[in-house]
């Protein structure tokens, strides 16, 4: 077979195969309705955050990371951490056993500027919406659709890491 017909036939099988596993994770509308009730159950988790069993992982100087359970189930993870320049807030919440929010915050230690503020909204542990500094980020992006494909990958790390 010539090698630039073998070329071309590869790259449309690459194309179409992208085409296909975008449309896969991506079929949730922008303007998700779930997400104002994520928003009403992450703050209910927070505001209730004393009720829960604590697991403190690791504390020191410079942070800490602690888990939360209720009746030995995951319902929140909470880290810091605070260099010279640096502060380093994230939160992670889970609903019957599934990552649906998480809250990156990092902020200038010196002048309280915010460096990077994400939160990341997901269904059946799919990324449903993102934003960055409150702008939702496209659906269509690379960024995102690569934050989508990886996301099985960092639910199991986070687990792991939270395991009582």
């Amino acid at each position: 077979m010539n090698p630039i017909k073998k070329y071309f036939i590869v790259a449309a099988i690459l194309f179409f195969a992208s085409s296909v596993r975008a449309q896969d994770v991506n079929t949730v509308p922008q303007n998700d309705t779930r997400i104002p009730d994520i928003d009403k159950l992450a703050s209910e988790i927070k505001s209730n955050i004393s009720s829960y069993q604590k697991k403190e992982w690791s504390k020191d100087s410079t942070g800490y990371r602690h888990s939360y359970f209720n009746n030995g189930e995951l319902v929140m993870a909470v880290t810091y951490y605070k260099d010279t320049a640096t502060e380093k807030h994230g939160e992670w919440y889970f609903k019957d056993g599934k990552f649906i929010f998480s809250m990156k915050l990092w902020t200038d230690v010196k002048t309280k500027d915010t460096i990077d503020y994400e939160r990341f909204y997901l269904s059946n542990e799919r990324l449903i919406a993102w934003y960055k500094f409150n702008i939702s980020v496209d659906r269509n992006t690379v960024a995102y659709k690569k934050l989508n494909y990886m996301m099985r990958d960092y639910i199991a790390d986070l687990r792991r890491e939270n395991e009582k």
